[in-house]
């Protein structure tokens, strides 16, 4: 069956139901919300934002019969800061969740899902991906809450959902909710994020020429909307479709080439920023809001519309604009951040302030657009608009006391290699200050605008690498090296490849550097292995029982002292890290049996 033209059917009869019933009128009291986020996924992607017809025909059918927000921004062009705004109508400086996979959302920051919960409603959740992990405290508030399973220590294709995969979860996960209760359902969709791999299948039955790049994304965007039909469809089967409130966003967009940046997370320009944003329910009537919100508006929203005023919330309450009542709620300025350029690279982070029509951007280098007469941001108006960026910067001021204290962890290596696969360069160290405030640049750090040519060239390092062109790789990230001497990310990955080479001495020096301060458990731990593998052995536990201590969870720092140590004949010591390590892997079982194998020997170990 096309789900798409289902949908279309249904919609429409829903139109016609509700048009006859006008002595009663269906509410948003009450209603059930189903909230769909997806992943990289820019609003001109959507046929109904301008984009190709054939993309996206289920939510081009939403956005028909619904409202839709023209001009809709995220907070951060990053997962897990995105999202928990979302979550929680706070940003990002308020939450304290900056980056992806090093911070974790405090417990008692109160999420959309816990105030729906104590509101009766069931509450499920189904992950398209580890960067959304309930480690990363994204789980709060949810009754069920299904987790991307870990089966490497390396990432792997099932370290991630395909949209299939995702619907069928939530399909089971929707016979599992009380059906006498409202229900909170939030499905997330991963498929546009790079690489982009769309079945072949799929790019045969699509009108696309030449194969590039932007296409492959946009069979990706193709891919996932038609699974979100069949999500509407499994719904529907379930429960009242006419009693859900219909929810569909993107956490952030795709550079694709744009502004010299191939994927996101550097900039802030509306390539990575402009999302789509749209809600559909009987009781609203099909419009287009022309109004500038931020997806920090979302929470505090939907908790008016279908239960409670979202106190406490950030965020605006944006129901008068989707009720189209004429008491609208006062615009304010609009805030985005990125802090990805310093965690990964040490570049000065980016700040934007929306004040429409003009867009502030903070950083290094500051600059001015107008989203109305340059809506691409190829014209920066610089000193010609003195009065915007005052404004911008009075509105920093101003939000800096609200700034809180993040809760960091650090990431292990099978979570650093999946974000490098994914585009991201993550090596954290806690010599950042714990909280840094909106508009905070770090003395000496470089512009990330003069430096993103360094993501081109490591995407090429990494194609190498992963190929098997390992001596290749050297030479393409030796030059990087040399022009990026502090850049941990850089030392990380070429140390690792030095290794790949046997050229573990030369490996050393770059991963001494990288240390930095000994704080961050991945550093401490490839120079521990390295150290290994020169044979010494004693400094390598030494380093490896600290990194233990640092981060009692960091899973290749538990395998790897568990492996010298039943080498050294520390049975009982080694017994008790790798016990650890399996009530914390989820993986294959080639890894689970390696490890069973190394506690039978530490057993009979005379230690």
């Amino acid at each position: 069956m096309d789900h798409s033209r289902s949908l279309v059917c249904l919609l429409g009869a829903a139109l016609v139901i509700t048009g006859c019933s006008r002595n009663q009128p269906p509410s948003l009291q009450g209603s059930s919300v189903l909230l769909i986020t997806m992943d990289t996924t820019r609003a001109d992607a959507l046929g109904c934002y301008g984009g190709p017809e054939w993309v996206t025909p289920t939510l081009d059918a939403l956005a028909a019969r619904g409202v839709r927000f023209e001009q809709a921004r995220a907070t951060a062009p990053i997962t897990l800061p995105s999202h928990t705004s979302i979550l929680t109508g706070l940003y990002p400086f308020e939450h304290g969740v900056r980056d992806n996979a090093t911070f974790f959302l405090a417990p008692e920051v109160d999420t959309l899902a816990e105030r729906l919960a104590r509101r009766g409603y069931s509450t499920a959740a189904v992950m398209g991906s580890l960067v959304l992990h309930s480690q990363f405290g994204t789980s709060q508030g949810f009754e069920y809450f299904s987790d991307v399973p870990r089966r490497s220590l390396e990432i792997s294709p099932q370290d991630q959902r395909t949209a299939a995969e995702v619907v069928d979860v939530a399909d089971a996960l929707l016979g599992r909710l009380d059906p006498a209760r409202p229900f909170f359902l939030w499905v997330h969709f991963f498929d546009p994020h790079a690489p982009y791999e769309p079945s072949e299948r799929l790019l045969r039955s699509l009108p696309l020429a030449p194969d590039t790049d932007r296409n492959r994304y946009l069979a990706e965007v193709a891919a996932m909307d038609r699974q979100i039909g069949r999500l509407l469809a499994a719904v529907d089967r379930r429960f009242d479709l006419e009693r859900v409130l219909l929810v569909a966003t993107a956490d952030h967009g795709e550079g694709l080439g744009e502004h010299d940046e191939p994927s996101h997370g550097i900039c802030l320009y509306d390539s990575t920023m402009r999302v789509p944003l749209l809600f559909r329910h009987p009781a609203l009537t099909p419009q287009v809001v022309a109004e500038p919100v931020s997806l920090v508006d979302l929470a505090p929203t939907l908790l008016s519309a279908v239960a409670e005023p979202g106190a406490g919330m950030t965020g605006r309450d944006l129901s008068p604009l989707l009720r189209g009542e004429g008491s609208r709620p006062a615009p304010t300025p609009l805030y985005m951040e990125t802090l990805l350029p310093w965690y990964s690279h040490r570049w000065a982070p980016a700040y934007a302030v929306v004040q429409w029509p003009y867009k502030v951007t903070l950083g290094r280098t500051p600059h001015v657009h107008d989203l109305v007469r340059d809506p691409g941001e190829h014209s920066d108006l610089g000193r010609r608009a003195p009065d915007a960026m005052s404004r911008a910067r009075h509105f920093l001021d101003e939000l800096r006391p609200r700034t809180v204290e993040s809760l960091r962890h650090s990431p292990s290596a099978a979570d650093q290699r999946a974000l490098r696969t994914l585009g991201y360069f993550t090596a954290p160290s806690t010599e950042d200050p714990a909280g840094p405030h909106p508009g905070w640049l770090p003395e000496g750090a470089g512009d990330s605008g003069g430096n993103r040519a360094e993501l081109a060239a490591m995407r090429q390092v990494f194609s190498l690498w992963d190929s098997g062109q390992v001596g290749d790789a050297w030479r393409a990230v030796e030059p990087l090296v040399r022009q990026f001497p502090d850049d941990p990310s850089i030392l990380l990955n070429a140390a690792g490849i030095l290794s790949d080479l046997g050229r573990s001495r030369e490996a050393l020096t770059l991963l001494r550097r990288a240390v930095g301060d000994g704080q961050n458990p991945d550093a401490n731990c490839s120079l521990a292995l390295c150290l290994r593998d020169l044979g010494d052995l004693s400094e390598s536990v030494k380093l490896l029982r600290k990194t233990a201590r640092l981060a009692p969870g960091h899973l290749p720092t538990l395998l790897g002292l568990g492996e010298i140590l039943v080498h050294l004949g520390e049975g009982k010591e080694a017994e008790f890290y790798l016990a650890r390590f399996l009530r914390l892997f989820e993986g294959d079982e080639v890894v689970r049996g390696r490890v069973t194998a190394l506690r039978q020997a530490a057993r009979n170990a005379p230690g």
